[in-house]
């Protein structure tokens, strides 16, 4: 007589424990952007506002052409004899302004500012064999590690912008965009204080205004001589993250 075999209990199996794998430290990461408001920052030299100035008076009668296109000479080079009389440019903080206060004066009507400044900027990006960074600008982009660094440009001017970011070897580091909404992590640079400017330091962002003619207008973080002076802000910007 065969028995029959006896079954047997099946048994649990534990999971097998696993060791932990040490990971490599990674750099923080980035949780606040650099905005720029003004592409004029990133370039050397004043190319565009020159021919801002001659297209907003191409055309005009010469004693117009000389008031604007003079009164800019007269501001890049510090030579008073080419400023016209009685203007007035304690408001103008950029370059852009300062040619637009001089067309004011000689009476070119603001109507013709759009079609001047959207040649202005073709001919930077047809020059582009010529453009240089602006001094201080790559230590501020090392400054500020991985942080993404947005340029803020009206949808018009992405074309040119972006010849302009080729031609300096930018593409790829700086993003452009049509807007931005500022957050207490962002650092925003500016070259003129401007209602932009103003929402980004009431939103609690960290502000600079590159402060060319020394205006010193509006309550930004830092008014600053130029973007190579932007460096220490940025670099205790980037600290904060």
């Amino acid at each position: 007589m065969t028995s029959e075999p006896t079954p047997t209990e099946p048994t649990a199996t534990e999971p097998t424990a696993t060791e932990p794998t040490a990971t490599e430290p990674t750099a923080p990461v980035a949780t606040g952007a650099v905005v720029i408001l003004d592409h004029d920052l990133l370039t050397a030299g004043d190319l565009e506002m020159q021919a801002y100035a001659r297209h907003l008076a191409d055309g005009l009668p010469v004693d117009v052409q000389v008031h604007v296109v003079g009164g800019m000479r007269g501001v890049l080079e510090s030579r008073r004899e080419l400023m016209p009389a009685q203007v007035d440019l304690a408001a103008a903080q950029s370059g852009r302004a300062v040619v637009d206060a001089l067309a004011a004066t000689a009476g070119v009507p603001e109507d013709r500012r759009p079609a001047a400044r959207a040649s202005a900027l073709r001919d930077l990006a047809a020059s582009s064999f010529v453009l240089d960074r602006a001094d201080g600008l790559d230590e501020v982009l090392a400054a500020v590690g991985d942080a993404p660094v947005l340029l803020v440009i009206d949808s018009a001017e992405r074309g040119p912008v972006a010849e302009v970011l080729g031609a300096l070897r930018l593409t790829g580091r700086i993003e452009l965009v049509a807007g931005h909404r500022p957050t207490p992590s962002d650092l925003v640079i500016a070259a003129a204080w401007t209602r932009e400017l103003a929402e980004a330091t009431a939103a609690g962002a960290t502000t600079v205004v590159v402060d060319r003619f020394g205006r010193e207008l509006g309550v930004p973080t830092a008014h600053v001589a130029g973007l190579s002076r932007v460096l220490p802000v940025a670099a205790e910007w980037r600290d904060r993250l």
